[in-house]
């Protein structure tokens, strides 16, 4: 069992680079993929099983979560309200994170 988040980690690993191999993993954040290039700019974070995208291009959006589906069981959620218990806060233009809950839990403690 210990092996099976190592097991998931370098079979989704290999699915993402696989997928289209402009994909580059960062050096400093592992479970992050780009693609920036010739106007395209495609994040993919992973943690543990849990995928957020950011495309610029609705049909790579399209066609990645396509063969994910096709080679996966995964439900397509939409976009974001909470990761890593924060936040999600969608404004005009712009993405901010928030940690209002775990704040105000802190201070009723």
């Amino acid at each position: 069992l210990k092996q099976a988040s190592r097991d998931w980690y370098f079979t989704q690993d290999s699915f993402v680079r696989g997928f289209d191999a402009r994909f580059k993993r960062s050096a400093i954040e592992p479970c992050l993929y780009a693609i920036i290039e010739d106007g395209l700019v495609v994040l993919v974070l992973v943690h543990v099983d849990d995928y957020a995208i950011v495309c610029n291009d609705p049909a790579f959006t399209k066609r990645f979560l396509e063969a994910f589906k096709n080679k996966f069981d995964i439900n397509v959620l939409g976009k974001v309200a909470n990761m890593l218990q924060m936040s999600v806060v969608w404004g005009d233009g712009e993405v901010s994170l928030s940690q209002e809950r775990q704040i105000k839990e802190l201070a009723e403690a």
